[in-house]
């Protein structure tokens, strides 16, 4: 997960806009992006190279954004517990995304999620075969998670198959979407292989959800306990998580996108009220504010 963030004063915050979602609606502020879909191409091979430039290569920035600063966030409620692959709540992916990465991703600067919105984030490149049978995945190359261990390609198929066929105990919310899947090989420690029973144009805007956070492949095995620990390769790290009052993430010295993160930590306070939050917000306490879509019209009908 490439993560784009710039720094905003209380002023910029504070000239917001009305953003709607599936999840409710958001307070943020104004930004703006280009909102066109990136190219793809024609390999040698005579196989379709999706691969797209991923957006922090696509040319220095006008202006070196301030680095430094803590994100203040906040959540309606307490995640469940913190498996991505088990979850399918918000209060799980917004929280716990930062800390992983999927093996493809959707582009942060477009506000679309769609197959050609997604680009590179572990897999560097991808190949798919004239029949749509099969996806070959080229990896990123001295990516290590935060507890130190090297990433490779046994932690997609490791990933992939407790997403597909989880673990006793495990629900798997995902499971049904990766049916399609007939078998993962990984013919060297920076290829991935992904053979389907049939075509599904659906698999990569699949893997590029925020749910599919690749796993190491060692804590699969030996029963890592995912629901109270994270250990990705993402660009913050699980700090300190204090159920009923705030999840701590800090930034990550040795992720594999050089220059990035822009943040030293996010800090997301838990707020059930929505009075809460709402002041919170108002008062610089937090940067960002989330509302229920019944919350907000009612607040809006009072203020009138």
């Amino acid at each position: 997960m490439r993560m784009k963030l710039t720094v905003l004063d209380r002023r910029r915050l504070l000239g917001t806009t009305v953003l709607g979602s599936a999840g409710g609606l958001f307070l943020a502020a104004c930004g703006g992006g280009k909102d066109e879909a990136p190219a793809s191409g024609a390999s040698s091979s005579g196989t379709r190279n999706l691969a797209t430039t991923p957006p922090q290569a696509q040319g220095a920035p006008k202006k070196d954004p301030v680095k430094g600063g803590t994100l203040a966030n906040m959540l309606g409620g307490d995640p469940p517990n913190l498996d991505l692959h088990a979850n399918s709540t918000y209060l799980v992916n917004h929280s716990m995304s930062p800390v992983f990465n999927q093996l493809v991703q959707f582009n942060p600067e477009i506000a679309k999620e769609a197959p050609e919105t997604v680009v590179a984030d572990l897999a560097k490149s991808w190949e798919q075969s004239g029949d749509g049978l099969k996806y070959t995945f080229k990896l990123e190359q001295d990516v290590t998670f935060h507890d130190g261990k090297p990433f490779s390609s046994a932690d997609v198929k490791a990933t992939l198959d407790r997403v597909a066929s989880p673990p006793k105990g495990t629900i798997s919310p995902r499971q049904d979407s990766l049916e399609v899947l007939d078998k993962v090989e990984t013919p060297d420690a920076s290829t991935v292989v992904i053979s389907l029973k049939r075509p599904a144009p659906s698999l990569m805007p699949i893997l590029a959800q925020g749910w599919m956070g690749i796993y190491n492949a060692q804590d699969i095995a030996s029963g890592f306990d995912f629901k109270l620990k994270a250990n990705g390769t993402g660009p913050f790290k699980l700090k300190e998580y204090i159920r009923g009052n705030r999840l701590v993430l800090e930034a990550n010295p040795t992720y594999f996108v050089k220059g990035l993160p822009h943040l030293a930590g996010i800090t997301t306070y838990i707020m059930p009220d929505a009075g809460a939050r709402l002041s919170a917000f108002q008062s610089g306490q937090v940067n960002f504010s989330s509302l229920l879509q019944l919350e907000f019209g009612q607040r809006i009908a009072a203020a009138r």
